[in-house]
């Protein structure tokens, strides 16, 4: 039976440089991506503004995320907001949250049992949300939009 005590696991001197090396630069860029959100392509804050989110999409084009303020949910109908991105081209994702005066929250999209209450769609010129009852006590609302850009 072989145990630890047959090989010898020290590595020389300059590995273990190396390797403290670039551990010492990696919590560096972790610490730094902390402040912003974290790690793992989620180190940015959301933002009314188009911020790059450092992923690209799967044809290599960088990925661009911007938060829309919607404002009041719709009353059993439909509403678009312009979300003002020039040269936009291809939706990745679109999800968003709504909060009512006394503190509840609704995620968006939001199913109820046989089917959707609130949908969420997005075009090159802005968000909709479509609802199926009224929410339009939910007056805090936002949506998130990922996507990609023709120009850049």
């Amino acid at each position: 039976m072989r145990t630890t005590e047959n090989y010898n696991f020290k590595k020389p001197d300059s590995m273990a440089v190396a390797f403290s090396e670039n551990m010492d630069a990696i919590d560096a860029e972790l610490k730094r991506l902390d402040g912003k959100g974290g790690a793992g392509g989620e180190g940015i804050d959301y933002s009314l503004d188009e911020q790059w989110t450092g992923r690209h999409w799967v044809d290599g084009r960088k990925v661009y995320q911007k938060t829309v303020n919607f404002g009041a949910m719709p009353n059993s109908s439909s509403r678009e907001v312009l979300h003002n991105i020039t040269s936009f081209d291809y939706l990745i994702s679109v999800s968003g949250t709504s909060q009512d005066a006394i503190g509840q929250r609704l995620p968006i999209p939001n199913a109820h049992g046989s089917g959707a209450d609130v949908s969420l769609t997005g075009s090159n010129k802005g968000v909709a949300i479509h609802t199926w009852a009224n929410y339009s006590t939910y007056t805090k609302t936002y949506v998130t939009l990922e996507y990609t850009c023709t120009d850049r």
